[in-house]
């Protein structure tokens, strides 16, 4: 069976409960993962947020940070000292 690439809304929802998981009963976060989806499927800002998402193609940045990791995004010398 193959699994079903979830959603945009459910992996940015996913992402912002995160640091949550594990500190937060999970009925809480069932709650709270309810709410989020109702607000970023009805009201107008993120749902067309998450449309233009959807129609764009979003290809892999190839960007390395400090010692290689992938994925890193290096922060400017300037924007450091800043």
């Amino acid at each position: 069976m193959t699994k079903k690439k979830p959603e945009p809304v459910d992996e940015a929802i996913e992402r912002a409960l995160a640091p949550y998981v594990g500190r937060f009963p999970d009925a809480m976060l069932d709650i709270i993962r309810e709410e989020m989806r109702e607000y970023a499927t009805t009201h107008p800002y993120p749902v067309a947020l998450f449309r233009r998402l959807e129609s764009t193609e979003v290809k892999e940045s190839h960007v390395r940070g400090k010692n290689g990791a992938p994925g890193a995004h290096p922060v400017s010398a300037r924007r450091a000292k800043s």
